[in-house]
């Protein structure tokens, strides 16, 4: 599964047109929308005001989820405030994992 419909289906985005307004990385690799996701692969956003979410998935979800249901797909791992600027997303990215 694509990960910006998988961000859409867990409920971590609202619609599949906002994951242009996040950097995404996934198992510390800059990431396309496009990008095939898989099981236990470690996903990290930051949008466009420094929010930074890191996460597990834990599994794939054939469709949109209730909010009871998210738990069993994704682990959050870290959320908070990213102290760096989108130019140095990656140099960050590299430096802590």
């Amino acid at each position: 599964m694509r990960i910006d419909i998988f961000l859409k289906n867990a409920g971590v985005i609202p619609s599949r047109a906002k994951v242009k307004h996040f950097e995404i990385a996934v198992n510390g690799e800059k990431k396309k929308p496009s990008y095939e996701i898989h099981r236990n692969d470690i996903v990290e956003l930051v949008d466009e005001r420094g929010n930074f979410l890191k996460f597990r998935i834990e599994d794939i979800p054939p469709s949109n989820l209730s909010r009871r249901e998210r738990g069993k797909y994704i682990k959050i791992l870290e959320k908070g405030q990213a102290q760096q600027s989108r130019e140095n997303f990656l140099k960050w990215l590299f430096e802590n994992h």
